[in-house]
């Protein structure tokens, strides 16, 4: 039987699907979305802030080829198992990963 959580994270990812893509070629544009954004990017994206950039992600990142650098905090604090990150770089990083329940740190 299907749970209502999952059921939830399927509803929460579908509409980020039909959602409008927001295209990201900046920190800042990067910063600026939402936890629940279809984002694309449009340039490589260095990170000055070592802030962590959203919280709990349950949309969908499409790195288009693109890379990311500087990461020296998680990205996000969790991301959904029903999230998609998806053709994306990652340099001159370091990244933890976690295992909490059925999610994923990146």
């Amino acid at each position: 039987a299907e749970t209502v959580t999952n059921r939830v994270y399927e509803e929460i990812i579908e509409s980020a699907t039909q959602s409008s893509e927001t295209t990201v070629s900046s920190e800042e544009e990067l910063r600026a979305c939402s936890d629940f954004s279809n984002i694309k990017l449009t340039d490589d994206i260095t990170l000055s802030n070592q802030e962590q950039v959203m919280g709990d992600f349950y949309g969908i990142l499409d790195g288009n080829g693109y890379c990311i650098t500087n990461i020296t905090t998680p990205l996000f604090n969790t991301v959904h198992d029903e999230s998609i990150i998806k053709d994306l770089s990652i340099k001159n990083s370091e990244i933890g990963y976690y295992k909490r329940y059925c999610s994923r740190q990146l």
